[in-house]
Formats: C-alpha cells, sequence, structure tokens
C-alpha cells in the first residue's frame, strides 16, 4: 500500500502546482472510515497559503485527480480528498509486499527465542502417506510462520529409521528379498516383505526370533547388518526427497532415531538417576500412576530400547543444543 499512497501523493503535488501552489504536498492517510476510500488527503494545511477554504481546495484537487491504473475513483466530501484505488493494484500491492517482505509485512525483530519443529518424520521402508503430507506441509507452515515472527526456527525431519520393525524387514529381506528390486523399487519391495514377514510369522517361530536377533545385533552394530539397514535408509529416503521436492519442502536437520542411539545409555541413566525407575519382569519400568495403567518401558528384558527411550534421549538433546 505503500506505493499506491506515494503514487497518489505525487499526482496531488503536481496538481496543486498546477493551482498555483508549487511545493505544496499533502500526506495520504487511511480515512476515518473505509467506506469513503483507501486513503485520503485533508486539504486543512492549505488554506492559509492558498488563500481558500479547504473544502474548495478539495473540490478542485479532486477534479485534476482523474483516474489512471493505479486509481479507481477520486470523490471530494468536505475539506477532503477521498481515494479509492482499483482492487488489482491493492491486491498486487499486498501481495508483493508479502513476497518481498515490505512492511507492513515484512518479518517481526527477532525475539531471542528459539522453537524446534518436527515434522513429516516418514518411517525409513514404508511408504510416504497423504498422513504424512500432512504433517510436512502443516509443519512446514509452521516453520515459515513462526520464522516471520521474529523466532529462530530449527526444522527437524525425525525419520523413523531405528526399532525392532527393522529387524523383520531386515530377516524378510534375507529370505526372500531381491538386492535388484530393491534398488529398483525400495519402497514397494521393502513393504510387500514387511507384509509378506506377517503373514508367514505366525507360521514360522523361527521367522520371529530371527528378526529379534538381527535387531539386537542392529544395536549392537554388526557390520554386515548395519551397512545392510543404511542401504535401506539411503534408498528410502532418495524416494521421500522426490516428494519434498516437489512440494519445496527443507529441514535444517534430517535425523532420524538411530542418531540417538550413542545417547540411549545417558539417557536411560539419567531417569534412573531422577529415582523413578524400577526393574519388572528384567525390564527397566517407570511407573506413571497406580492401579493397572501400563508402566512405561525404557528397555526391554533382553537389553533393546524402545521408541519411548529414543524419543526421550531425543528431548534431552535438543534441550542442551537448542535451548
Amino acid at each position: 500500500m505503500e506505493e499506491l499512497r506515494k503514487h497518489i501523493e505525487k499526482r496531488a503535488r503536481e496538481a496543486l502546482e498546477e493551482m498555483g501552489a508549487p511545493g505544496a504536498a499533502l500526506a495520504a492517510e487511511a480515512p476515518r472510515d473505509l467506506a469513503f476510500g483507501d486513503a485520503a488527503l485533508a486539504c486543512f494545511p492549505l488554506a492559509r497559503t492558498m488563500k481558500k477554504s479547504p473544502a474548495a481546495i478539495a473540490a478542485e484537487l479532486a477534479s485534476r485527480l482523474e483516474p489512471d491504473e493505479l486509481v479507481e475513483k477520486v470523490v471530494a466530501a468536505g475539506p477532503y480528498v477521498n481515494v479509492r484505488f482499483r482492487f488489482s493494484a491493492m491486491a498486487r500491492s499486498v501481495l508483493w509486499g508479502v513476497l518481498e517482505g515490505r512492511p507492513p509485512y515484512g518479518p517481526f525483530p527477532a525475539r531471542g527465542k528459539t522453537v524446534v519443529i518436527d515434522y513429516s518424520s516418514p518411517n525409513i521402508a514404508k511408504p510416504f502417506s497423504v498422513g504424512l503430507i500432512r504433517t510436512t506441509v502443516i509443519g512446514a507452515a509452521l516453520y515459515r510462520i513462526y520464522g516471520h515472527a521474529g523466532w529462530k526456527t530449527v526444522g527437524v525431519n525425525h525419520l523413523g529409521d531405528w526399532g525392532s520393525q527393522f529387524g523383520k524387514v531386515l530377516a524378510a529381506l534375507e529370505r526372500w528379498g531381491d538386492r535388484e528390486e530393491l534398488r529398483r523399487n525400495p519402497i514397494r519391495h521393502t513393504l510387500e516383505l514387511y507384509v509378506r514377514y506377517h503373514q508367514e510369522e505366525e507360521k514360522d517361530p523361527a521367522l520371529a526370533e530371527r528378526a529379534r536377533e538381527i535387531f539386537r545385533k542392529l544395536e549392537e552394530g554388526d557390520p554386515g547388518i548395519r551397512a545392510l539397514w543404511k542401504e535401506i535408509t539411503d534408498l528410502s529416503l532418495g524416494e521421500f526427497q522426490k516428494t519434498y521436492d516437489r512440494l519445496g519442502i527443507t529441514f535444517d536437520l534430517v535425523q532420524g532415531e538411530s542418531f540417538y542411539e550413542p545417547y540411549l545409555e545417558e539417557t536411560i541413566q539419567r531417569v534412573v538417576e531422577a529415582g523413578i525407575t524400577e526393574v519388572s519382569q528384567g525390564a527397566l519400568v517407570v511407573r506413571l500412576g497406580e492401579g493397572d495403567e501400563p508402566p512405561c518401558l525404557l528397555r526391554k528384558s533382553d537389553g533393546t530400547t524402545l521408541y519411548l527411550t529414543r524419543d526421550l534421549a531425543a528431548v534431552f538433546h535438543r534441550w542442551e543444543k537448542f535451548r
């Protein structure tokens, strides 16, 4: 809107010069009532120098300000000249103002505060669902809004790249997988293997035991299993990036659950030191309340961790890094 006000002020100066008042200038202001127009020129300051009433000055000035590509209508109302801008000009002014960050649409002053926004967060080896697109778009919008409002924003893609499901996927890949097909269609092939695993699991107890064994070895750092897990992760990320590129989505950090693996022991120790854990049937748990409410599992009896353990590690790590 600023350029529209400057436009009418410039035209008013030129018209006033023709009226015998060279150097005279009027400031375009918001009218008291928007029903009168989008801007108003008050002619009171010119009465003494032009030796005319403000109403007479306004009437003559309005007659000289013909509509143009930006101005739709100019009407005198007593001592005021009311100006109505063309809708297309106003729309263009607002949109370009937003896109270019011009006042009053530009970024707010820095607040000195940080907000960490966790969005998208797809699961490795699984399709990018409509639900994930929803959280991706909402999260990206919040990231931009907070940034515009003066916050230091950190966008995190917290990948689901760890957990017992990888034992199942890798066990299925070991038994039925096609490595060439994996490279051609990574998401489709791993999903097919995951579905087949669950179809066969009840009929084949050895398959479930092998999946648990593979996940234990994954957590222990077995080189062969880690390499296969990383291949699947990289292939999945390549597929996800195609969607992000189409949507114009970016992140400051792409860190999966696996990133927090080195922090798991200190996370568990931090909770233990708080004095709220206990061992139940060989597992480390936190009681959340009285009665039959199930406890919070931090570490299973076989020594493996859970999603919640890794979430806690992420919370502690982000707090220390970004606070």
